[in-house]
């Protein structure tokens, strides 16, 4: 009950170009969080944060489309995120966000065969554990991968089957909770009228 909400302010700029084949982008952004709502370093809790914290970054995409269909997108992004500390209220490296993240994916469509594939990456990253003695551990960085394909039987029924983690990558996004493995699945959708 002793919670404040968090508030913020912050600012993005963007330079966008946009060609019929080509689009690319680039923001840059900062932000300053008051109240920043935290885990408490020895309890099963939250509280909220004693000064200010600071985020900024930037996010960089690039996008090709052929005239066969097929399309192309790679994106980049730099986060420095920090927090104050509780004694010193020197700025700390904010936990669970990656300095770098990233992607590659393509999809396409031909007839009624829909297709794609992502690979996908997140820096390492720092994290606190939940139990004793709480201490900072370092996750590692990691790489997914995914694909879909799908055929459209009719305007209103598509076959579909897409993978995910499909190199079955060992990876915490959280420190001691595991993530899911390989995952392989089929499906059918229905569209309304």
């Amino acid at each position: 009950p002793e919670l404040k909400a968090e508030s913020s302010r912050g600012f993005e700029g963007s330079l966008r170009f946009r060609r019929p084949a080509v689009a690319a982008s680039l923001t840059a952004y900062r932000q300053r969080l008051h109240d920043e709502i935290v885990d408490n370093a020895t309890f099963t809790s939250v509280l909220n944060s004693q000064g200010i914290s600071r985020r900024w970054g930037i996010e960089a995409e690039v996008a090709w489309q052929s005239s066969a269909g097929v399309r192309l997108t790679a994106t980049y992004g730099y986060l420095k995120a920090s927090h104050p500390s509780g004694v010193t209220n020197e700025q700390l490296e904010e936990h669970r966000r990656p300095k770098h993240s990233g992607s590659i994916a393509a999809d396409g469509h031909s007839g009624r065969w829909s297709y794609g594939a992502s690979l996908a990456y997140a820096g390492s990253r720092l994290d606190r554990q939940e139990v004793l003695p709480f201490a900072i551990v370092r996750l590692d960085s990691y790489w997914l991968a995914g694909a879909r394909i799908a055929y459209a039987v009719s305007d209103r029924i598509e076959l579909f089957a897409p993978g995910s983690n499909l190199f079955d990558s060992r990876y915490q996004e959280v420190f001691g909770y595991r993530t899911e493995g390989r995952g392989l699945f089929a499906g059918v959708g229905f569209a309304g009228p």
